[in-house]
């Protein structure tokens, strides 16, 4: 997504007047990366003014990445998770609610997500656990092709 450069994606963002601007991780790292750069060129060549959400998925979106994005993009940040073989997210963003650095907001609809521990007892907050969907989605793919 950064061919020819890190400015393409920005460009067409804003020539299609985008809202929601989806995007890993990993882009918003190599934003990072380039940041004394970036910054500047985001102020002085891009008018971003319709964007009100970036969501990050792929991975885990650092402290600064959370940071970069409403300090230069000025958009609501959505961090979230999922999984291909579920055709779905099943935690991220939830407009109703606050928005924390460093954390995913809560389940998406319709996802029954729990973190268990070895035992599959719900872990408390600060303790480490697994992820779960302990109920089908509705996206759930019903087979796999052969």
């Amino acid at each position: 997504p950064a061919y020819p450069n890190l400015g393409v994606l920005f460009r067409l963002a804003q020539d299609t007047g985008v809202t929601y601007f989806g995007t890993s991780a990993a882009f918003v790292s190599t934003c990072l990366k380039q940041q004394e750069n970036l910054d500047d060129v985001l102020r002085s060549h891009y008018d971003l003014s319709k964007l009100r959400a970036v969501g990050c998925t792929g991975s885990p979106l650092t402290m600064d990445g959370f940071d970069w994005i409403a300090r230069n993009l000025h958009a609501n940040v959505q961090s979230m998770s999922g999984g291909t073989d579920l055709c779905t997210a099943f935690v991220g963003g939830i407009c109703t609610l606050p928005v924390h650095t460093g954390e995913i907001q809560g389940p998406c609809l319709g996802a029954s997500v729990w973190a268990w521990n070895e035992a599959r007892k719900t872990v408390v907050v600060d303790e480490t656990g697994e992820l779960v969907l302990t109920e089908p989605m509705p996206s759930m793919p019903l087979f796999f092709w052969r």
